[in-house]
């Protein structure tokens, strides 16, 4: 096959469709007569004598009570709702403290400690002191091998030799 006939292949095809419509179309409609045009649709007259009814039907009891509907041909009751315990209150979850090693503890007395800690997904190592807070977690205490950090009623402890 040649390339020129690979690329006109799909093209005949589309024309070899477009004429198979067009003959559809002229069989069925073979003449313009029996299409409407507009001065047809512009000459439609409303029609304005349609009267309702000004009662509603007239439905039988027995339908009313026996609805075909239903499988058993009996009215439709709601289903009983029976008092559902509520759950317990769930617990508020307690939240796990932040992920970092400690690299190393400087130590001069009470008052004058930094730990220094590498944190996860940071490259830079933090330095804290006693008071600082880090994502909701305190430094409560740094002696000469141990870091304490609290969050109101819990506290950890991480020492030197921890690896975290």
């Amino acid at each position: 096959m040649t390339v020129a006939f690979r690329y006109l292949r799909p093209t005949l095809l589309v024309i070899l469709n477009l004429v198979a419509l067009t003959v559809l179309a002229l069989a069925v409609y073979p003449d313009e007569t029996s299409l409407a045009t507009v001065e047809d649709i512009q000459s439609f007259q409303p029609v304005s004598d349609i009267t309702l009814p000004k009662k509603p039907p007239v439905v039988p009891a027995a339908a009313l009570s026996r609805p075909i509907f239903h499988a058993d041909r009996k009215p439709y009751e709601p289903p009983k709702r029976t008092p559902v315990a509520k759950p317990p209150a769930p617990r508020p979850a307690q939240e796990a403290p932040p992920s970092f090693r400690l690299i190393g503890i400087l130590y001069q007395n009470a008052e004058q400690a930094w730990a220094y800690v590498s944190i996860k997904g940071e490259k830079r190592v933090r330095r804290l002191s006693r008071g600082d807070v880090y994502r909701g977690w305190t430094v409560s205490d740094i002696s000469e091998n141990r870091l304490v950090l609290s969050k109101r009623e819990r506290k950890i402890e991480i020492t030197l030799n921890d690896r975290k």
